[in-house]
């Protein structure tokens, strides 16, 4: 049955007295208000409460897209009472300022947001610092202003190419790096899942692999049977760094966590030392290793804490 409409064109740009007039179809309706601008309204129940949806003002909307946009609507209200035109709108308009706001989230941003995140769990301080300077020296000139969700294999490829057989060991720290942050700002939902920083299955095809390439040349260890030697010599050098590499070599601990070693942390009793796990590189469970309590007097006599 064709619908019966009660509104015309004419007649809407004529009419300037104050209220709602129905079209008569769809739940349609004419505002106009007393300063003579007119806009449409879509009418609605939902729960057993009437709501009003604006469409739109007159003469921006004219009198039959409002009619082709009450229809639609119409229609889906009919078919599942539950749904809400007003709120679908606003997930759309939030959806819409989203993907906006990712336009001008750039990698530098993201960067620095993850490694605020991420401080707190790192054990040395230097480590914010660290990530910092590798990534402003190699990652930023490049990455830095680009948004996070524009950035392609290609973009990282252009990162590692120049230093991934010069300097490996610091090109596969910065490609880490990169995967970490990119990966974080998916999660976020800055940009898609997929991680073009991703060595397996994926770079690792693009690069040569860097144990293949030059060997990383370690510092070289005194033998076994010379220790008994260097420590005799190293005794006779009265200074806490000559304390504390004594301790090193006899507690076969990092450096690091001597370093960050702690009174309470040694039992002059039971001469032990036991590390707490969050200062260790594994977290594992905390180990109680012997020390030379001897060693330890002597720095104590020279004032360290």
């Amino acid at each position: 049955m064709r619908q019966r409409f009660k509104l015309s064109a004419i007649g809407v740009k004529k009419k300037t007295t104050k209220g709602k007039f129905s079209d008569g179809a769809n739940n349609l309706y004419l505002e106009v208000k007393a300063t003579g601008s007119k806009s449409w309204i879509f009418r609605y129940t939902l729960f057993n409460k009437r709501k009003e949806m604006g469409l739109g003002s007159y003469p921006t909307i004219t009198l039959e897209a409002a009619r082709k946009k009450a229809a639609q609507l119409y229609e889906k209200v009919k078919t599942d009472p539950t749904y809400d035109p007003i709120l679908v709108r606003q997930k759309e308009l939030a959806q819409a300022k989203m993907e906006q706001q990712k336009k001008n989230i750039t990698f530098k941003w993201c960067s620095e947001q993850y490694i605020a995140a991420k401080t707190p769990e790192w054990k040395s301080k230097k480590s914010p610092q660290q990530w910092t300077n590798t990534l402003n020296t190699y990652a930023h000139p490049i990455l830095g202003d680009l948004s996070i969700k524009d950035i392609e294999t290609s973009h990282i490829i252009a990162v590692l190419k120049p230093i991934w057989e010069t300097k490996t060991e610091t090109a596969t720290r910065v490609r880490g790096r990169i995967e970490n942050i990119l990966s974080w700002a998916a999660v976020q939902k800055y940009r898609p899942i997929e991680n073009p920083a991703l060595w397996k299955g994926h770079l690792e095809n693009l690069l040569p692999k860097p144990n293949k390439l030059k060997a990383v040349k370690h510092h070289q260890a005194l033998p076994y049977k010379e220790i008994h030697t260097f420590i005799i010599k190293l005794r006779t050098h009265q200074c806490i760094s000559a304390y504390a590499l004594e301790v090193l070599i006899l507690t076969a601990t990092r450096t690091s966590e001597l370093i960050g070693a702690l009174w309470d942390e040694i039992n002059f009793n039971d001469c032990t030392w036991t590390i707490p796990p969050e200062r260790m590189k594994a977290e594992k469970e905390p180990p109680c290793v012997r020390i030379v309590v001897a060693q330890i007097n002597f720095i104590t006599k020279q004032g360290a804490v």
